[in-house]
């Protein structure tokens, strides 16, 4: 048994035309975003039981996980941009909960589908400490202390909170994320968006600031998601999240490229085609067993 994820367009200032054209999206706007599995409050997938039936995904957190977990837990996207996204930073679980009352923080990994020749994202920042960053801020000299890197096709980089990062025009990424929209922005290319910068500069990990670009090989494990891909038939035991890298055929329907499809606790599907499976964490058992405490 399976649900198929209904996925949803949202619009960017730096979105880009080959998302509209991969989704159909009739949008005016650019395109930056497909939302393909989502419980975030206001951008909800629907979800087709089997294909067919369709069930509200806050429903569905429910019957999986009881009301212990407030939203479905990660949030999977599809990002393109025609230009530079914001110099960014996300929180850690602690101060997500302190300083936002959410009920975690912003982890999250990319992995590259798609890479024009000579794509970079902004990975960390080459600073040691909080008052060297204000000084950096106070100058406005964020380009003397950025770290780029190149990226390539089935390139995978997980980007811990804390990590300033942005991601550049031409390429096709592949996002998973806790389900979490909290996002201080350190500079925006000139835009006259809002800034976040004292919260910013709370956040960052100085002494971690730099992650790695790795190819993605078997599986990739981290406390809030583990990450593999599948290139075979096999039998896929619950809780699973697949997103098809081709045509995939799930329990005898024929998903076509880049369709997520959602096998609940308890079950199984059937899976012949190529994809990249997302898992729970070993935080979200953790989660459970300290709501179980608090009961």
């Amino acid at each position: 048994m399976y649900y198929q994820s209904v996925p949803i367009c949202v619009e960017r200032v730096w979105g880009h035309d080959d998302l509209k054209k991969l989704f159909n999206c009739n949008k005016p706007e650019p395109v930056g975003e497909i939302w393909i599995l989502s419980g975030y409050p206001g951008h909800e997938t629907k979800l087709l039981k089997n294909g067919k039936e369709e069930v509200k995904i806050n429903e569905f957190t429910k019957e999986q996980f009881g009301t212990k977990i407030p939203r479905f837990p990660l949030l999977i996207k599809l990002l393109k941009a025609k230009r530079w996204l914001s110099i960014q930073v996300h929180p850690d679980d602690d101060y997500a909960i302190k300083e936002e009352n959410e009920p975690w923080g912003k982890n999250e990994a990319w992995y590259f589908l798609e890479c024009e020749q000579g794509a970079r994202i902004i990975n960390g920042i080459n600073v040691e400490s909080k008052s060297m960053m204000s000084k950096i801020v106070e100058k406005n000299e964020f380009e003397k202390v950025l770290n780029y890197a190149e990226i390539f096709e089935d390139g995978f980089i997980y980007l811990k909170a804390g990590i300033v990062h942005a991601l550049g025009p031409g390429a096709l990424t592949l996002e998973v994320q806790q389900t979490s929209d909290l996002t201080y922005r350190l500079y925006d290319w000139g835009s006259d968006r809002e800034l976040h910068i004292k919260k910013a500069l709370e956040v960052i990990d100085y002494k971690n600031p730099i992650a790695e670009v790795v190819k993605l090989e078997d599986t990739f494990s981290a406390p809030y998601f583990k990450v593999t891909k599948i290139n075979k038939e096999a039998e896929i035991n619950g809780f699973s999240i697949l997103f098809t890298l081709n045509e995939s055929i799930v329990d005898g329907n024929l998903l076509k490229k880049y369709s997520c499809a959602v096998v609940p606790f308890n079950s199984k599907a059937n899976f012949k085609g190529s994809a990249v499976e997302f898992r729970l964490g070993e935080f979200w058992n953790s989660w459970l067993k300290q709501v179980d405490q608090c009961s």
